[in-house]
């Protein structure tokens, strides 16, 4: 029966389990899993016990995995039906947890399917208290809407209660997360990214402020709400800040992407290409090597943004999320090469 459901099909969403591998090696043993086993089949000596996950975890820590591990040598992945077998003929190890994981989708366009073995770490807080921040894991596949209800269970807030979520940034800049069935992948939320929710006061006003303005492109975040409570965003004909003029925030080691998009900015014919939506006419959705024109579609989205006059600064979050897509080698929050993505 393992056998069989070792060489079952992933499909999204799925989940499965991991299997510490010493552990499985010593049940192959066991019921001469492989022929040159047989002769210890059945051996009291070879019996493996509850299944014991100890040698993937991180010491003192029944959820935390230790980095690095890899499949079939440090475990083995099992669907639902061949781990619930196992439980059930030998019972999981006191005071372990089972360690189950969703099996995603990855890539543009040829799509493949793989467990997400490493989950994203997410840093939970409320906006009355920051300092008290809780932390916890996520699959890319989970929803804001599933990453809100966790964080009202962790700080008892009742169903009834008005919330606000805010990714928060550093230098104090926030972004609302109004779009519930968005996966954490779509956001583009990373690890170790600080996420706030906000309680509605008894008066009906909420503690940051006012809904953020109604954008055209929800992706890029403003300051907080005190650094842009003056501005006046019911009057497009108003310009608060020289068109621009227009700072980037840094996600964390993206100054090299900051940097490299404040010169494309001030590049005057580039600019006004995008800003008169002249690419539009040139964009190729065909050529199979290319991008679809998502990055000159999402570039063209923050040019507009921070040429807008409204805003002394936006995060670049949706432009580096998709750059991430297509090149991915610049998907983390690790220092590269300015150049290099130019």
């Amino acid at each position: 029966d393992i056998a069989a459901l070792l060489k079952t099909a992933l499909r999204k969403g799925d989940t499965w389990y991991l299997v510490d591998s010493r552990w499985f090696k010593q049940w192959k043993k066991y019921v001469g899993f492989d022929s040159w086993d047989k002769y210890q089949m059945g051996d009291q000596n070879v019996y493996p016990g509850p299944i014991d996950n100890s040698g993937l975890l991180k010491d003192g820590n029944c959820q935390s995995l230790k980095e690095h591990l890899i499949d079939e040598l440090d475990y083995i992945l099992l669907p639902t039906e061949g781990w619930n077998k196992l439980v059930s003929w030998y019972t999981l190890l006191e005071g372990q947890e089972p360690i189950a994981r969703k099996v995603v989708e990855q890539g543009m366009f040829v799509k493949h399917c793989k467990v997400e073995v490493y989950l994203t770490e997410l840093k939970l807080c409320e906006n009355g208290n920051m300092n008290n921040v809780v932390t916890r894991r996520f699959s890319k596949a989970d929803t804001i809407d599933t990453i809100e209800k966790e964080i009202r269970k962790t700080f008892s807030i009742p169903d009834e209660k008005e919330t606000r979520l805010w990714n928060k940034y550093m230098s104090n800049t926030f972004e609302p997360l109004n779009k519930p069935d968005s996966t954490i992948q779509d956001a583009g939320l990373y690890q170790g990214q600080v996420l706030v929710i906000e309680q509605k006061n008894e008066d009906g006003t909420w503690p940051r402020g006012p809904s953020a303005p109604n954008m055209k492109n929800s992706n890029y975040c403003l300051p907080s709400y005190t650094a842009y409570k003056n501005y006046d965003y019911s009057e497009p004909g108003r310009h608060n800040e020289q068109p621009g003029l227009c700072g980037l925030s840094n996600l964390g080691n993206t100054c090299f992407m900051n940097s490299a998009i404040q010169c494309l900015s001030n590049t005057p014919p580039l600019t006004e290409y995008f800003l008169n939506d002249k690419y539009q006419e040139e964009l190729n959705y065909d050529n199979p090597l290319g991008m679809r024109g998502e990055i000159a579609k999402s570039y063209a989205e923050l040019i507009k943004q921070m040429w807008s006059g409204k805003y002394s600064y936006v995060t670049p979050r949706a432009f580096k999320t998709q750059v991430g897509r297509f090149a991915p080698q610049f998907s983390g929050y690790q220092q590269q090469d300015c150049q290099e993505l130019l």
